[in-house]
């Protein structure tokens, strides 16, 4: 006898895999550990299911890593910087160069392909463009209190959205 554990594909209809997204919505809905704006709203929770089978990931954790931005979704940095590091594109997990001081102070993020070797190097993020973009003086801003790694935050983001 095996020690193995078999896993057996199981073939559902649309309908029956709409109802065991929707119960596993309403269900995550439910939970103390998502996002108030998840909260009884079974609708956006059946997009986190969704995502959470699609990225292999708990729904649990995807809805803490989405914000929205006037409506549009959005990934938190640190989950940004996750999946770059546990990407099989990458030879090395995503590191950062800090240039300049004060205004001119700016960050970029960085790694090396695996499949070409080559250093690939995203875009800068600077304390300028944070006090142009008004990151700087949002409500509970991070920016004035930890600009370096609020730094290495977004330059890690502009990676993301560039090479990814």
């Amino acid at each position: 006898m095996s020690d193995e554990l078999a896993i057996r594909e199981v073939s559902l209809t649309p309908t029956q895999a709409f109802e065991l997204t929707q119960r596993d919505a309403i269900a995550l809905s439910k939970s103390n550990l998502i996002p108030d704006y998840f909260k009884n709203n079974v609708v956006d929770c059946i997009r986190i299911v969704e995502a959470s089978r699609v990225l292999k990931a708990p729904a649990t954790f995807i809805a803490q890593q989405i914000y929205f931005v006037h409506g549009k979704p959005g990934w938190s940095a640190k989950f940004i910087i996750s999946c770059i590091n546990s990407s099989p594109k990458f030879r090395q997990d995503l590191d950062y160069e800090m240039t300049g001081e004060g205004d001119n102070l700016s960050c970029r993020a960085w790694t090396i392909s695996a499949k070409t070797g080559q250093k690939l190097v995203g875009p800068s993020a600077s304390i300028a463009m944070a006090k142009k973009e008004g990151w700087m003086t949002k409500s509970g801003s991070k920016w004035q209190t930890m600009p370096e790694l609020m730094l290495q935050y977004r330059a890690a983001t502009f990676f993301g959205n560039t090479r990814c």
